[in-house]
């Protein structure tokens, strides 16, 4: 009964050893895999921020031409462009676009029309 017992316990500590080592190999392919993840929504994100900069430049860019081309501002656009403007600015956009927000600003103003 010595032989078995020991034949046994030898078998018992090598299935746990295996056991233990499977679960570390396990724990590493996880931690691995939500870093790859990781990385992707990190690409992802950064590549969001940055076409909605460049799709808010452009607007903004767009209603400042073709407010300057009829020389006047409508009400509702200076808000507008004033919201773009400082979502461009939360979003990291630097201080290139600025000129023109100012610009935009200081366009005329379209009167409502009294009626």
């Amino acid at each position: 009964m010595d032989n078995t017992m020991q034949f046994f316990f030898s078998c018992a500590s090598t299935a746990f050893s295996a056991a233990i080592a499977y679960f570390g190999w396990w724990l590493k392919k996880r931690d691995r895999e939500r870093q790859d993840e990781e990385e992707i929504r990190q690409r992802e994100y950064k590549a969001i921020r940055t076409g909605m900069r460049a799709i808010l430049r452009d607007r903004i860019i767009q209603l400042y031409e073709d407010c300057e081309s009829k020389e006047e501002t409508p009400f509702y656009a200076i808000q507008n462009v004033t919201n773009m403007y400082q979502a461009y600015h939360d979003l990291g956009g630097n201080g290139a676009i600025t000129e023109i927000y100012n610009k935009f600003i200081n366009l005329p103003h379209k009167q409502k029309k009294k009626g």
